[in-house]
């Protein structure tokens, strides 16, 4: 597994509500009532984005770079085929 950290855009939107959401993967919203429950929320939506994302074979867009603003959320990804180690035994 492979770290990504994508940049995410918190919003206040109403006293008791900031919502979280994410330019590279749109699909990908959520909310808390505030900063630290919206940034938890965030790696939740963020971690099922990619798991969906992954899941229905659709690609994984690389994180853009954070705009002024935005808040970096990690994620663990599949690291590519080629930098996986296999084993060979019997050889």
């Amino acid at each position: 597994m492979m770290t990504r950290w994508y940049p995410a855009r918190l919003e206040r939107t109403a006293p008791d509500e900031i919502v979280v959401s994410f330019r590279d993967l749109p699909e990908c919203l959520t909310s808390g009532v505030d900063e630290p429950d919206a940034l938890a929320e965030a790696q939740d939506a963020l971690e099922e984005a990619v798991a969906g994302r992954i899941a229905d074979g659709d690609p994984l867009p690389a994180p853009s770079a954070p705009q002024a603003g935005e808040r970096l959320i990690a994620v663990a990804v599949p690291a590519p085929a080629s930098t996986i180690a296999v084993p060979l035994t019997g050889v």
